[in-house]
């Protein structure tokens, strides 16, 4: 299993959550099947602590309970999620809130270096985060402290400072896959698969790929099922429709270099289901052998938007 810490991070203040169920049709809270997927519960999230929203990445430990989140502003947030007897999300329990640090290990300072937007356990109790704004890969280790500098794939300095790294995963060989937002390339946005050069694991050998992306779609968010595919998130906003999303799915056998990523549609979150600006994704085992798939939205701290957690059920093919 690819753990992360429960504790809180050093420094971490405790955050006042207040949750309230979701229910995934609001006009018709019976219906719990979208797609290929099977609605597990869901919450709205809100915090009289300001520092709280903007939630982009996420990682939920295998048994459902513990989890780490980080926001685009540069803190991260450890709790436990709550699961009632149906076995549906239920609450949030033993939040903190701390802010991620730098090489030196002082708090993140500047809108541009604080705005964390993927993470991905490193396979040792830790993780790596990928940056935006100013473009970069950092990895934390178990005990939190001085985050490590990761070497990045060359041709992410050449993306738009909100179009980097949305998309981090580790693959079960421990290769890493990053998908750009918008860093475009014919017919999709350019990604990278990662090989460790040695046993550090903070350097990688980095090689392109094409993740195919139509109709407004971008990817914010992957995560490895534990059959070793790859799920990603794919968000979209219009003035007319709103927010909305794609979830699809990728053999693992498909990721490698020079790819195109296609993979195969397994819901379309939107209207009238319940959906905001989805933007993290984390997975883990179901006591059934179905996967759980856990989403959450980045509010942007937003009066008119919401920090909804959602989780489905897709189950072994």
């Amino acid at each position: 299993a690819l753990l992360l810490p429960a504790a809180p991070a050093a420094g971490a203040d405790p955050l006042p959550l207040t949750s309230k169920p979701l229910a995934l049709f609001p006009v018709a809270p019976a219906q719990t099947r979208l797609d290929r997927l099977d609605y597990r519960g869901g919450l709205v999230l809100t915090s009289s602590d300001a520092r709280f929203g903007g939630l982009s990445a996420l990682w939920v430990d295998d048994r459902g309970e513990a989890f780490t989140a980080l926001s685009d502003r540069g803190y991260r947030i450890d709790g436990r999620f709550v699961t009632g007897a149906d076995g549906h999300l239920a609450g949030v329990a033993d939040a903190h809130i701390a802010d991620l640090t730098d090489l030196a290990g002082a708090p993140l300072t500047g809108r541009r270096m604080r705005d964390a937007e993927s993470i991905a356990p490193d396979g040792a109790g830790g993780f790596y985060v990928a940056f935006e704004q100013r473009h970069r890969l950092w990895r934390y280790g178990p005990g939190g402290g001085p985050a490590r500098s990761v070497s990045p794939p060359p041709q992410l300095a050449l993306a738009h400072r909100n179009g980097g790294i949305e998309s981090l995963a580790r693959l079960h060989d421990g290769r890493l896959l990053a998908l750009s937002e918008d860093l475009g390339t014919q017919g999709g946005v350019i990604g990278w698969v990662g090989q460790p050069r040695d046993a550090t694991g903070d350097t990688f050998d980095w090689q392109p790929l094409t993740y195919a992306t139509a109709h407004g779609y971008a990817p914010t968010a992957a995560a490895v099922l534990p059959d070793g595919d790859l799920v990603v998130v794919e968000r979209r906003y219009t003035l007319l429709a709103g927010p909305s999303a794609h979830i699809r799915r990728i053999a693992a056998t498909d990721i490698r270099p020079g790819a195109r990523l296609e993979g195969r549609l397994l819901a379309d979150l939107a209207a009238p289901a319940s959906v905001d600006n989805m933007e993290a994704l984390a997975i883990r085992p179901g006591p059934g052998g179905e996967a759980l798939l856990y989403l959450a939205s980045d509010d942007n701290y937003a009066l008119l938007q919401r920090t909804l957690v959602m989780v489905f059920a897709l189950s072994a093919p």
